[in-house]
């Protein structure tokens, strides 16, 4: 398993960019979320590493715009066709709204295991449920 985190880090080139924090069976890197997707270099990682599943650790995210939602279904769809599970991890409930309202939740497996200080409306349950 791979677990990442993904972040909004203003302070970067390009600027406001979403950059994904990697770690778990491959070396530890920061990767340009948008380049990372359009080269492929990502998924050729996870396939690398024999990875069973991608999970992305979203407990600290608080806030998500529509560029973050293309660039995990783009993730999404690269990974889905090795058959590996995209994972989002304590997505917030506004993020688990979006992803209900566009109807595309059902693409992602998630996980709402923990909640970290009230960040999520239902603790413990899948928002696949």
């Amino acid at each position: 398993m791979i677990i990442a985190r993904l972040e909004k880090q203003p302070n970067r080139e390009p600027h406001d960019a979403w950059w994904l924090v990697i770690n778990g069976v491959i070396e530890p890197e920061l990767l340009h979320f948008s380049q990372a997707i359009d080269n492929q270099t990502l998924v050729q990682k996870v396939i690398a590493a024999r990875a069973q599943k991608f999970v992305i650790d979203l407990t600290t995210l608080s806030n998500f715009d529509s560029r973050g939602l293309l660039l995990l279904l783009l993730l999404y769809r690269q990974l889905s066709d090795e058959n590996i599970p995209l994972v989002l991890r304590n997505p917030n409930s506004y993020l688990q709204r979006i992803l209900r309202i566009m109807q595309v939740d059902h693409f992602f497996e998630i996980d709402v295991g923990e909640n970290p200080k009230g960040n999520h409306d239902n603790p413990g349950r899948s928002a696949r449920s």
